[in-house]
Order: structure tokens, then C-alpha cells, then sequence
């Protein structure tokens, strides 16, 4: 019979990595939601004419800028 027992370090840190593996799936997963949520307003407002952007106070060329504008400053 094979017995196996963790002692309460052992424990502790197994238990803060799976934590951590398990925190890194999340941002993950919220990364993959948050590109695709940006995705639909891109492709959106790309669906949208010239004067529909002008009425949200946008130019065509200013589409990535608006919906990736917090990741593409510098």
C-alpha cells in the first residue's frame, strides 16, 4: 500500500500555484472575451457609411484608434 501525505508547507504551496494556474486561465479567458467584444464593435462600426460615422463624431480612419485607442497609446 502506498501512503501519501503533504505536510502543511507542502500544502500551502501547492494550493498558491494552482491558484495562480488558475488566475492566468481567467485573464485569459477575459482577455479572449475583451478581443472579441472589440472585434464586434469594429467590424460595427466598419459596417457603418461615412456620414453615420461623422454623426458619432468619427472618420473612417479613426475606427482602430477609437476601439483599441487604450492599448495603442503611447
Amino acid at each position: 500500500m502506498v501512503s501519501t501525505s503533504f505536510d502543511k508547507g507542502g500544502a500551502s504551496a501547492l494550493g498558491a500555484h494552482a491558484a495562480h494556474f488558475a488566475a492566468r486561465i481567467i485573464d485569459g479567458l477575459n482577455g479572449v472575451m475583451l478581443l472579441r467584444a472589440r472585434s464586434a464593435e469594429l467590424r460595427q462600426l466598419s459596417e457603418l457609411s461615412d456620414a453615420q460615422l461623422a454623426e458619432r463624431g468619427l472618420r473612417r480612419d479613426e475606427i482602430v484608434a477609437h476601439v483599441f485607442g487604450d492599448r495603442l497609446a503611447d
